[in-house]
């Protein structure tokens, strides 16, 4: 019996943080998508030929309206669902135009960094969440 190939997916993920109070702006995904009704950090697929920063400033835009600048990468992640392999490279982001909208999500929301244990992420962004939600331990060394 062969195994079959799973796809490769490239995908950038935005975190875009609140700037009068750190909250993080987090989407859901439509029901009938992958993981559909999960939540998840803004972004999306990179298109052949596309840079990260510009397939993220793209997907933000189409996803929730807004013009963001990208900022320095945060972490790399790579995870493999039964049907496909994901590597997720997540970029901290900041809003230069435009307010949130439910363009290309179900849901958004701005939550706190504590709040973020509170919903259902895919898998492949439970380590994430997981140091997100504790800004003491993200940001000292």
């Amino acid at each position: 019996m062969r195994k079959q190939k799973k796809d490769y997916v490239e995908v950038a993920a935005a975190l875009i943080r609140h700037e009068e109070d750190g909250r993080f702006l987090i989407t859901q995904r439509h029901l009938d998508d992958f993981l559909g009704g999960l939540w998840e950090f803004p972004g999306g697929k990179r298109r052949k030929n596309e840079t990260l920063e510009r397939c993220l400033k793209r997907e933000i835009k189409e996803e929730v309206g807004v013009d963001i600048e990208v900022g320095a990468r945060h972490k790399a992640v790579s995870y493999e669902y039964p049907d496909r392999a994901v590597s997720i490279l997540f970029y901290w982001a900041r809003i230069n135009k435009g307010r949130p909208q439910t363009l290309g999500c179900r849901n958004l929301k701005w939550v706190h960094p504590h709040e973020l244990l509170d919903y259902n992420f895919p898998p492949a962004d439970a380590e994430l969440i997981l140091e997100l939600s504790r800004p003491e331990k993200l940001f000292c060394n």
